[in-house]
């Protein structure tokens, strides 16, 4: 087996030129061996390659050629492709550019900073936590010394006051019209859900 894996590789290389190719086989070991000329009396031979003429090699050489300049295009185009992805990939404003090297493993620190900067669910120290290893590795990847991207401000949106129809009353609860249930404290009643404390005007209902 690993005599034939050698020759199927010299005849992928090419070393097989213009010489025909003959398989000798022992007739009592049954041991393989390959020949451009004939086999020796106690081996039987099969011709497995055909001497070919000047032309036919100079034609598998043109298509070789061709097939090696088709696939030298290719991974010159592909690699433009991924040039042009790379440069055109837009980047999260916090997490800083670094100064240093910019090679795969640089690139990759960048986009992981780059995605723990852009999160808005973490709590504030979470994040802030995260985005310091982040940017330490990214530091470390592409020799550079950028700092901690500043945090970003937390946007707090006001709470709308929603005025919602009591619609049922019972000595310890009301409800109102979209199935909220509130409890009866004095003058108030407190929302089961949240926690908040409403106030109501006839029957409309509004939570603080």
């Amino acid at each position: 087996m690993l005599k034939e894996a050698v020759f199927v590789c010299l005849m992928a290389a090419g070393l097989v030129a213009q010489a025909q190719v003959v398989k000798c086989v022992d007739r009592k070991s049954g041991a393989v061996t390959y020949s451009d000329g004939g086999c020796a009396a106690n081996q039987s031979g099969t011709q497995i390659l055909d001497r070919k003429s000047p032309e036919e090699l100079a034609m598998e050489r043109q298509r070789y050629d061709e097939g090696m300049k088709r696939k030298w295009a290719e991974q010159q185009r592909d690699a433009q492709i991924e040039a042009q992805r790379t440069a055109n990939q837009p980047r999260y404003a916090g997490a800083p550019q670094a100064q240093g090297g910019g090679g795969y493993e640089c690139r990759l620190a960048q986009q992981e900073l780059e995605t723990v900067s852009s999160i808005t669910t973490l709590p504030r120290d979470t994040k802030a936590a995260r985005v310091a290893i982040a940017n330490q590795k990214m530091n470390a990847a592409c020799n550079s010394n950028a700092p901690n991207p500043a945090p970003q401000p937390v946007i707090v949106a006001p709470i709308a006051q929603v005025g919602r129809i009591i619609t049922n009353c019972n000595p310890g609860f009301c409800y109102d019209n979209v199935g909220t249930t509130y409890s009866r404290s004095g003058n108030f009643l407190i929302n089961t859900q949240t926690g908040r404390t409403c106030s109501s005007t006839g029957s409309t209902v509004i939570c603080n």
